[in-house]
């Protein structure tokens, strides 16, 4: 729950991952009108490495639109907070390795503690 909302993320973790060795995050994010499952389909990010693969799911707009918020006073920028924290609890995240890859409304996001790589198309 987010500001009162409840928000999801679809989380891949691989069986070559190890319980207490530091992890990287590498995050997706959808574009718009898309859903966390479809990312992982099509962004190719996932992989048999020892990396969490997170894709979280863009907020319902009143016109049942999906996407992203860009703005940083917006409710996106404290759902991914609350989701790298809930992350961090459960794994033992290195936070000098989190990464998002994004596509088009997606690629918006200006998250500043992140790595940013867009995609088009």
């Amino acid at each position: 729950m987010v500001g009162g909302v409840q928000r999801t993320y679809l989380k891949v973790v691989p069986a070559s991952l190890i319980a207490n060795r530091p992890v990287a995050v590498i995050m997706g994010f959808h574009g718009g009108n898309d859903t966390a499952q479809a990312a992982e389909a099509y962004m190719g990010l996932t992989s048999t490495d020892p990396v969490l693969y997170v894709y979280p799911q863009g907020a319902r707009f009143a016109d049942a639109w999906a996407g992203w918020n860009v703005d940083p006073g917006g409710a996106d920028f404290p759902f991914v907070d609350a989701m790298l924290a809930e992350l961090k609890s459960k794994h033992c995240v290195d936070p000098a390795r989190v990464f998002a890859a994004g596509k088009s409304n997606g690629a918006l996001l200006p998250l500043p503690w992140v790595t940013v790589s867009g995609v088009d198309g």
